[in-house]
């Protein structure tokens, strides 16, 4: 148990943990809010086996190696100041991949969608910084003006 991939019967057990967004064979995937109580907690001076079995997730079940990779990728997101960043509505390649109800035509459909709404992002973005970067320009000269006029 705990080890590699999961059996039908824990994958059970570990889905009914509120905790818990998602489960497979492969893969866990756990709620934001149970990311940021984690990470309160260990900086708080607990470790990580005790957080997740107070959390009601057995190490047993979990495995020693989820626990410590799922660590290792919280800590980094949370100095980076990205922990449970991701955005409502975006799809995640691993959760098309894992999501066998969807046909590929409609993975397609969904990834072009995400990849329609990041470029209307990054457009605006675009469009802000050239306003700002004119905005400096201007800025610029006028100082220069005053520069060559004293």
């Amino acid at each position: 148990m705990g080890r590699g991939k999961l059996t039908a019967e824990e994958i059970q057990i570990i889905a009914a943990n509120p905790n818990i967004t998602t489960v497979n064979g492969n893969r866990v995937v756990y709620t934001d809010a149970f990311k940021h109580h984690f990470m309160h907690e260990y900086l708080s001076g607990k470790g990580p086996t005790q957080i997740f079995r107070e959390a009601g997730l057995a190490p047993e079940l979990l495995g020693s190696k989820r626990i410590e990779r799922a660590t290792d990728r919280w800590k980094e997101s949370y100095f980076a100041g990205s922990l449970g960043a991701h955005k409502e509505g975006t799809i995640r390649h691993r959760e098309l991949v894992d999501n066998p109800d969807m046909t590929k035509e409609e993975k397609k459909l969904l990834v072009a969608q995400q990849a329609i709404r990041k470029l209307q992002r990054k457009q605006k973005q675009i469009e802000s910084l050239q306003a700002e970067n004119e905005m400096l320009r201007k800025q610029l000269r006028a100082l220069l003006g005053e520069c060559a006029q004293k």
